[in-house]
């Protein structure tokens, strides 16, 4: 993540679960010094049964953190390394 790198704390990890046969997410873990920042993002995207795709064509701000939660997402569709840094 860049945003990662600009404040120089690269730990974490995020972990997305999908109902496969919707997209539906149905969790979402976080490990990271920065979690609390993420936490209530996530809570919307469960409270508001989104999808991965609700996910990926949502508007995400460069550089934040939260950009680690569309790359969840995205994961789920594409090859993650493959992309460019700016989502």
């Amino acid at each position: 993540m860049p945003k990662a790198l600009i404040i120089k704390d690269t730990r974490g990890a995020i972990k997305m679960v999908a109902e496969q046969r919707t997209g539906r997410i149905v969790g979402v873990h976080l490990i990271a010094p920065e979690a609390e920042d993420l936490i209530n993002q996530a809570m919307y995207i469960l409270r508001g049964h989104m999808t991965v795709d609700d996910v990926i064509d949502a508007l995400t701000v460069f550089p934040t953190l939260s950009e680690g939660i569309k790359y969840a997402a995205l994961s789920f569709r594409t090859d993650i390394e493959r992309l460019s840094c700016c989502i």
